[in-house]
């Protein structure tokens, strides 16, 4: 993802940044400045990215699939504001109207992961993982403290919902695909059980025709 070279210089001007612009007396302070630098700069990466992720080259088209089988029409650039475990970023995605049952519809979305809320996919499984063994109030604090996200307790209980409801949702799909594939391999295996007994009753009855056949000759 990231060339050795490139990464090398970065660290190079990250240390000479470091030694030249910091003033620290204990390795506590140091290791806080160190955190607010480095919050503050994947902060920025991490914008920087986010828009390079979305934007008017990245729309489908003039038009896109709506579920009740037309076509959505491209209404433009909305915008959003997301919460990743760096911070907030706006990005901009394509949206589309359909005319016909006034769906909408943001592809860009669907392939992030993303649902209406500003939630990444990443803050989120971090989120539910803190709150399984935490209460929401410790995991929100501690959640603070190892991140700087500021998370209220009533968004990780809806974050513990959506991936709750999320996983469900995939163990019944599990459970169907899984059930399907058995019933498919029982109905090969049964019509396989038919074919083969009904050759060796056909076989079974041609023996026996063969014999009275030969009997009576």
């Amino acid at each position: 993802m990231i060339q050795e070279d490139a990464m090398n210089s970065l660290l190079a001007a990250a240390a000479n940044f470091a030694r030249a612009q910091v003033r620290c007396q204990s390795i506590t302070e140091a290791e806080d400045a160190v955190t607010e630098i480095g919050r503050a700069l994947a902060a920025s990466m991490m914008q920087a990215l986010a828009s390079n992720l979305g934007g008017r080259s990245k729309h489908e088209g003039a038009y896109v699939e709506c579920d009740c089988g037309k076509r959505a029409r491209y209404r433009g650039l909305r915008q959003k504001d997301l919460l990743s475990i760096h911070g907030v970023v706006r990005v901009e995605r394509g949206y589309y109207y359909c005319d016909h049952c006034r769906g909408t519809h943001i592809p860009w979305d669907d392939r992030q992961g993303l649902s209406s809320r500003m939630w990444t996919p990443r803050v989120k499984e971090l989120v539910a993982s803190l709150c399984a063994v935490l209460p929401y109030e410790q995991a929100s604090k501690l959640l603070m403290r190892i991140s700087g996200l500021s998370i209220e307790e009533s968004c990780a209980e809806q974050i513990v919902a959506d991936v709750g409801k999320a996983l469900r949702r995939e163990e019944a799909e599990a459970i169907v695909s899984a059930v399907d594939t058995d019933w498919r391999a029982y109905c090969t295996e049964k019509e396989t059980r038919m074919v083969s007994g009904g050759l060796h009753r056909t076989v079974t009855s041609l023996g026996r025709k063969a014999r009275r056949a030969s009997s009576r000759q």
